[in-house]
């Protein structure tokens, strides 16, 4: 005899149809996914998924946001040397970019998403915020005496952030024999060491 389906809270419900649908945004792409698809993947029917999420943007729009949240935890560290902690995100965040294979997928999926999807601004403002975090880390280590006043931190920011971007590319393609942990995290030294003061 099968066992009953356990019912979950409305928001361990939520947070499970937001990773269903990740799933199969990785799976079969953002166009290929429906709600009739999260429904039967979740055990539910359609009406019950739309009593969580009223349109199939919603629920798109969620997955996004948990992907960005996902991404944006490599930035989370409590290292007080700011070229220690940049060093530090970027290993975790290569150990985490090469040993899963769904989020670099996801991330290019919603990069590609038509305009009808209505996801541009949001991943522009997710990103931005993101950015201004790396900012902030170079203006704490020019405050701190590590780097340079003069350095352009937009700019090196977007250094920063290309390198991640990269990583993307190297998971997807499966070029991590060819961008090595070690190749990685050289480049990254070569952008702190420019803005160095020491």
């Amino acid at each position: 005899m099968p066992e009953p389906i356990k019912r979950l809270r409305s928001e361990q419900r939520k947070r499970q149809l937001i990773a269903i649908t990740l799933n199969l945004i990785a799976a079969q792409g953002l166009q290929g996914t429906s709600m009739a698809q999260v429904a039967k993947a979740a055990g539910i029917t359609e009406m019950a998924l739309y009593r969580h999420f009223r349109s199939r943007r919603e629920l798109i729009q969620a997955a996004l946001d948990e992907m960005i949240s996902i991404t944006s935890r490599f930035l989370e560290s409590n290292e007080p040397d700011i070229k220690k902690r940049l060093r530090a995100i970027s290993a975790v965040m290569y150990d985490s970019m090469m040993s899963d294979r769904m989020e670099p997928r996801l991330l290019f999926e919603f990069l590609r998403a038509p305009a009808k999807e209505q996801l541009k601004d949001q991943m522009q403002a997710q990103f931005q915020a993101m950015l201004l975090t790396i900012e902030a880390l170079l203006e704490e280590g020019i405050h701190n005496g590590q780097f340079r006043a003069d350095i352009d931190k937009t700019r090196i920011a977007w250094e920063i952030f290309a390198f991640g971007f990269t990583l993307n590319f190297v998971n997807v393609l499966g070029f991590e024999n060819k961008f090595t942990k070690k190749r990685a995290l050289t480049s990254l030294d070569e952008i702190l060491s420019k803005i160095s003061l020491s």
